[in-house]
């Protein structure tokens, strides 16, 4: 049986990590910007800096999109079963409906997000000492 008080707390998180991610998004052009002269000169960024910032956004973009595939796989989970016959269940997303759950969207979710929150203190430790 599947409890959708559960189902809707997990999917509020879900959009918690939205909201998060996507000010991960922004918070190195912030410190950058207003904390910290980043670009040298001549206007490029450290290596270090660029390889951490991009490796932080993919991370944060991840999270977004597992989020949101979250959402719908749980929604089309519950759907699903309640009445098999009649939900429309899209081909790519059989196995994570059907099968396995949308958790294993959500842990993509959540392990993305912190891979991308330590990328971006990483990031935030490298502009401080210069590197």
């Amino acid at each position: 049986m599947i409890n959708l008080e559960t189902m809707k707390a997990y999917i509020d998180t879900s959009k918690t990590f939205i909201q998060l991610s996507s000010g991960g998004l922004v918070l190195p052009l912030v410190i950058r910007t207003q904390v910290l002269n980043l670009f040298r000169s001549d206007g490029t960024y450290r290596p270090t800096a660029l390889i951490l910032i991009c490796a932080s956004w993919v991370c944060f973009l991840l999270a977004i999109g597992a989020a949101v595939l979250y959402q719908y796989a749980a929604v089309k989970f519950v759907e699903y079963h309640e009445n098999p016959k009649a939900t429309y269940v899209p081909r790519m997303l059989a196995g994570l409906i059907q099968r396995s759950g949308p958790g294993v969207a959500y842990g993509v979710m959540v392990a993305t997000f912190y891979v991308g929150a330590i990328l971006a203190v990483l990031y935030s430790y490298a502009a401080l000492r210069g590197i």
